[in-house]
């Protein structure tokens, strides 16, 4: 975790503008390649994109190539960030961790932990911003234990695609399917099904994408669809303001096994936590939205007890 040691920002303009600033001193200055944080985090409580996930830094030299650099735009010498910017970077490392890009144990630090900066540590300076410091890390709390184990779109291996933004978010309802095909107990066969139904819906339906943004295996994992914050593909009455979450496997007469019912429910939790999913959702089958029998009889009765379930949508 850093600081960028300038101008905090407010705004999404002026956030923009530091972005520019500082990238321009980087590569200008510095001589370096990029900007060299992966993530800035404006007290706008907005997240900006450096060099993103997966891509190596230049900002902490002994934790460059094993680290995720996020810097809060500001000098929190004698002051620490606002809520907004401590909210919007735990949610940041949260997103990380779901997405793949972050350990799930992983270990937070500051700069100064990773190599000397500009101030000894006998500085009184320097001892009121370790002090600031501190507390600015203690809030930021690890990943939720609410999500599931996430498979990325690269993980299952999708084909490219680009998929229109989810007009309503957070989105206010969660619409349950299940696929009615084959059902998939290990990460190599659920892999497989996530790329039938994509060749299916993009090749003979014609769709840009695959329809779902989430499904989940009986293997215990979630598989990333078009993901969080893209319209699906998957109820017409409610694709643009709903997250449509499937289930492998036909559940007709039998219900999802406990692995997939509790991680489908704990993706549910974490859409909720990370801002993508209203808190006051609704949860519904997709024969609620449009006449199919999906998501199977079974699943159907099932799902009337989960939590949240709106019987007359």
């Amino acid at each position: 975790m850093h600081h960028t040691a300038g101008t905090p920002c407010t705004t999404d303009s002026a956030c923009a503008q530091q972005m520019r600033n500082i990238q321009n001193m980087h590569m200008d200055i510095n001589g370096w390649a990029d900007i060299g944080y992966n993530w800035c985090v404006g007290e706008n409580g907005a997240a900006y994109e450096g060099r993103g996930w997966g891509r190596q830094g230049a900002h902490a030299p002994n934790h460059s190539s094993r680290s995720v650099g996020i810097g809060i735009i500001g000098n929190f010498m004698t002051v620490i960030p606002n809520m907004a910017a401590r909210s919007a970077a735990q949610q940041l490392i949260q997103c990380g961790v779901v997405l793949g890009h972050i350990a799930a144990n992983y270990w937070l630090i500051g700069h100064r932990q990773s190599n000397p900066t500009a101030f000894s540590d006998e500085d009184p300076t320097m001892k009121k911003f370790a002090a600031v410091l501190a507390i600015a890390l203690a809030s930021l709390s690890t990943v939720s234990a609410q999500c599931p184990r996430i498979i990325t779109r690269a993980g299952w291996g999708a084909r490219a695609a680009t998929t229109a933004v989810l007009p309503t978010q957070p989105a206010p309802w969660v619409v349950m399917h299940h696929t009615a095909g084959a059902h998939c107990t290990t990460d190599a066969a659920c892999a497989q099904q996530m790329r039938n139904i994509q060749n299916m819906h993009m090749d003979t339906n014609g769709w840009a994408d695959i329809g779902y943004n989430w499904c989940v295996g009986e293997n215990g994992a979630a598989y990333e669809g078009r993901g969080w914050g893209r319209q699906g593909a998957h109820a017409p009455n409610h694709n643009s303001r709903s997250v449509g979450v499937c289930i492998f496997g036909n559940f007709t007469s039998v219900i999802p096994n406990l692995a997939a019912r509790n991680d489908d429910q704990a993706l549910i939790d974490c859409g909720v936590s990370l801002g993508h999913i209203a808190s006051n959702y609704w949860l519904i089958g997709h024969r609620q939205s449009n006449a199919t029998a999906c998501p199977g009889n079974a699943f159907f009765e099932n799902l009337r007890t989960w939590p949240r379930f709106n019987p007359n949508p």
